[in-house]
């Protein structure tokens, strides 16, 4: 096995979920996918993630997915590395 992702401790950050990929107060709108993933120091605070930002799975369809915005591609193991997962 290679090695996983580098985990970082949020510490007394919170994990805050976005429709925005660069504004973590933007919410998410009711029946719809965040697509931004990031720290927060409140609720929700100003973003925390600094240089490592956290990266964002928006799921497409049953077997598509959005990497921090990019395009559609197939969940599988080439597409989605370890160190891509929220």
């Amino acid at each position: 096995m290679g090695a996983g992702p580098a985990w970082a401790d949020l510490g007394a950050n919170t994990l805050v979920f976005s429709s925005s990929l660069t504004d973590l107060a933007t919410s998410i709108t009711v029946s719809s996918y965040q697509d931004g993933t990031h720290a927060g120091n409140g609720d929700p605070g100003t973003d925390q993630c600094g240089a490592n930002h956290m990266n964002n799975v928006k799921y497409l369809t049953s077997g598509t997915m959005s990497v921090n915005g990019g395009g559609s591609e197939s969940i599988d193991d080439t597409n989605l590395t370890a160190n891509e997962c929220t």
